[in-house]
């Protein structure tokens, strides 16, 4: 009788081959908060994970620290800190492990929806 097992092609035996395979990021309609979706390939060892959101001149707005993380498809909000008048942001996600270091990083590019406040 034969068996065959389909073994996914991009499965991660070891810690620094794990990687990000995409990041995305929806703006909530307040413009105050990002959702983000990290989706990391699979892994043996739970990777590390930080998110930075940055403003036009490239000061941190929003920051999330995962220590473990378990999924592989992931959601996240991150909340703006104060008001930025920037109508474009930037929000990176690196993928790290204490022994290796960075293993991955992607950036992505989203704009900020204008909301009128009352004065």
């Amino acid at each position: 009788m034969d068996r065959r097992f389909d073994v996914p092609a991009d499965i991660a035996y070891l810690p620094d081959s794990a990687r990000i395979r995409s990041f995305a990021g929806e703006p909530y309609p307040d413009g105050r908060r990002l959702k983000c979706f990290p989706e990391i390939t699979d892994f043996n060892a739970f990777p590390d994970a930080e998110i930075f959101i940055e403003d036009q001149e490239g000061h941190a707005v929003a920051s999330s620290s995962v220590i473990g993380l378990v999924n592989h498809n992931s959601m996240f909000t991150l909340h703006i800190r104060e008001p930025t008048k920037a109508r474009s942001c930037t929000a990176k996600v690196s993928l790290t492990y204490h022994d290796e270091g960075l293993v991955d990083q992607k950036v992505i590019g989203y704009s900020i929806p204008h909301v009128s406040t009352p004065e």
